[in-house]
């Protein structure tokens, strides 16, 4: 007998093995007793992986100290590393090598003896240090796994980055499945070794990896002391690993028909019998060679041509079809392929990563879809929703989002609702991209506050509209209660602002903490401007009071009044003039000063062409229809609802 450490086997070359027998007469004989019993259930512990890396002690001397981990994955040795490194490498550390322990071991320590693990470090001041150690592949036959490993993490001082990430792969569909471990500090009670354990769900017969990642860099420079080059890293930024171990515990059922013997490779099945190629190579195989068959019914037997029959029993019997199901009470169920036609449906197609129909509609709750996919729902309660999208656990950037997507090809676009976690912390967006990105969204409400945000993913009040914007109302009218809003600027380029008063609120300026101050607008059946002030009047009794310069062209002059009040205990004359360049001059008497006042009526453009009727006739254009009030309450009416409703104007 010889054991091959490396090939992970035993094996003879010369005798016969037996099993059951101490006198086989071929090369494998087993040898048991074929008696029944009653069945039941066992459980068995399968090892798809165990790697204590001890095996690599016996590659070199036994002085041998460091041995690197292959590259090549397609070794035997289910164990390989795929190095990303950049710069300038020169030592075995910036890659995954086995490395024998000391009990004294600064980095290490897992007992009293010596320990061969898996190293790595970035001491290597130029090196940056990106390699994954492979453990694999492996393919489990039950839908869960034990991992376990033994580890120490040192952190690396000279990068902040530096990290150890362990994730299990699924190599069928190369895709992170589970974040196992992942440290950015040092490992707790470094530097003795920290187990992990976990349970993890898998696809059977899917298969898989254990991955374990550092990444790290020195950044320090290395001290020039005569001439000689001192690393400045030694002391840390390194990884022990030891101990890889993934297990599966399969139930399987003990032989009620006295079987000594038994084969498990994924394929077996019920029916199916073990045969072989031409070179003697076995697998599964099912039955060959027996065609579609007929059901026949013939008196009280039901027949299957090529196959067996049954004889139903009138007196205890029945034979009863169900949807596919063709049934015998009191006997054997058959269960009949399902389509229109009678035959297997094959307008489903199947292929490595889908499912797909491309022909009929498909409905869920309802067996009479009208559209490509039709949900139909029955369920009264609130709280359960007709339809669920939800991500994983364990990863962040798997968004439960709905993708549109407009293909035709003068107007292509995208359009994704969803949850975002990358920039939302959970909110739910709108955005005009495939996938919800890290733009501004075009709609965001909040999973905590539930403040709505345009343009923005930081809402800061119920509803907060970012960036500048434009809204376009024709005769629009909004009742509130009490409002409080915020704006910037806010340009109304047409059109009639209703109010029965127009008051406003400031604190007061005398106690502002406790009082209010309210003010109304100045009221007037003109576009009407007021310009006021003091003018002060010379030796000879005249004044000028300089107008803005656009006083000429903003207003209708020939309707311009001017008020005159003398400041001072005696009254005296005042009078006003415009002269022939449209200045105003004040005549008075002399050194004493006057208060004026210049009222205008706008006569601009603008203002010419939406001027409005002083008085209008209420109709259906009307921002109030006839027969009803803007402030019914004022007419001792009832209030209009305090809500705000815009009306579309038809010219």
């Amino acid at each position: 007998w010889v054991d091959s450490v490396t090939k992970n086997i035993v094996y003879n070359n010369s005798d016969s093995v037996g099993i059951g027998t101490n006198s086989p007469t071929v090369k494998l004989h087993l040898k048991g007793n074929a008696t029944n019993n009653s069945g039941g259930s066992t459980t068995t512990t399968n090892i798809l992986v165990h790697e204590d890396f001890s095996r690599f002690t016996q590659l070199d001397p036994p002085n041998i100290v460091e041995v690197s981990i292959t590259t090549n994955s397609n070794n035997t040795n289910n164990l390989y590393q795929v190095d990303n490194h950049s710069g300038t490498c020169s030592d075995i550390d910036h890659m995954w090598h086995v490395f024998i322990a000391s009990p004294t071991s600064t980095s290490w320590n897992d007992g009293s003896n010596d320990d061969t693990v898996a190293h790595i470090h970035s001491w290597e001041y130029g090196c940056a240090v990106n390699s994954t150690l492979i453990a694999g592949p492996f393919t489990p036959s039950s839908n869960s796994i034990d991992v376990s490993f033994k580890y120490t993490y040192e952190d690396s001082n000279s990068d902040p980055d530096d990290f150890l990430k362990v994730v299990l792969f699924n190599e069928t569909t190369s895709q992170d499945v589970t974040l196992l471990n992942q440290q950015n500090l040092n490992s707790s009670s470094y530097p003795s070794a920290v187990t992990y354990n976990s349970a993890n769900n898998v696809i059977p017969n899917n298969t898989y990896s254990i991955r374990i990642r550092y990444v790290g860099e020195c950044n320090d420079p290395p001290l020039i002391i005569s001439g000689i080059e001192i690393p400045q890293c030694l002391g840390d930024g390194d990884v022990y690993v030891d101990d890889i171990l993934v297990t599966e515990s399969i139930s399987g059922s003990i032989s009620s028909n006295g079987s000594i013997f038994r084969i498990e490779d994924g394929t077996q099945g019920v029916g199916k019998v073990l045969t072989s190629d031409a070179d003697g190579n076995a697998y599964w195989s099912s039955v060959s060679g027996v065609s579609n068959q007929t059901l026949s019914v013939s008196g009280n037997d039901l027949s299957i041509s090529g196959g067996n029959s049954v004889t139903i029993n009138p007196d205890t019997d029945s034979l009863i079809f169900s949807g596919n199901d063709l049934t015998i009470f009191g006997g054997n169920t058959i269960t009949l392929p399902s389509s229109s036609t009678g035959l297997a449906d094959s307008d489903w197609t199947e292929d490595a990563n889908s499912v797909y129909n491309s022909v009929k509609k498909i409905g869920i709750g309802t067996s009479s879809p009208t559209v490509r996919l039709h949900l139909l729902d029955n369920d009264t309660a609130q709280t359960t929703p007709s339809m669920t999208i939800e991500n994983s656990v364990d990863y962040k950037n798997a968004e439960p989002t709905i993708h549109f997507k407009n293909n035709y090809s003068l107007n292509p676009s995208n359009f994704t609702l969803g949850i975002n976690n990358t920039v939302g912390n959970g909110a739910f967006q709108i955005a005009n991209t495939k996938g919800l990105s890290t733009a501004y969204p075009s709609l965001h409400i909040d999973p905590v506050t539930s403040f709505v945000g345009i343009g923005t993913s930081s809402p800061s009040t119920t509803l907060d509209v970012f960036g500048g914007g434009s809204f376009s109302f024709a005769d629009l009218e909004l009742i509130f209660g009490d409002f409080n809003v915020s704006f910037g600027d806010i340009n109304v380029t047409s059109g009639t602002v209703s109010a029965s008063t127009k008051s406003f609120l400031i604190d007061h300026p005398s106690y502002p903490k406790d009082k209010l101050l309210r003010h109304y607008s100045i009221e007037s059946d003109e576009g009407l401007l007021i310009y006021r002030g003091k003018v002060n009047l010379d030796s000879s009794g005249k004044g000028e009071i300089t107008l803005p310069d656009y006083f000429e062209d903003l207003v209708d002059q020939s309707g311009t009044t001017v008020n005159l009040t003398p400041i001072g205990k005696v009254p005296f004359l005042v009078s006003y003039y415009f002269d022939e360049n449209n200045k105003l001059m004040v005549y008075g008497k002399a050194n004493s000063s006057v208060s004026y006042q210049v009222l205008a009526e706008r006569d601009d453009p603008s203002f010419q062409l939406r001027r409005g009727n002083v008085i209008e006739e209420k109709n259906e254009k009307t921002i109030v229809p006839k027969g009803e009030y803007l402030d019914p309450e004022a007419y001792g009416l009832p209030p209009k609802k305090q809500q705000g409703k815009s009306k579309k104007i038809v010219d």
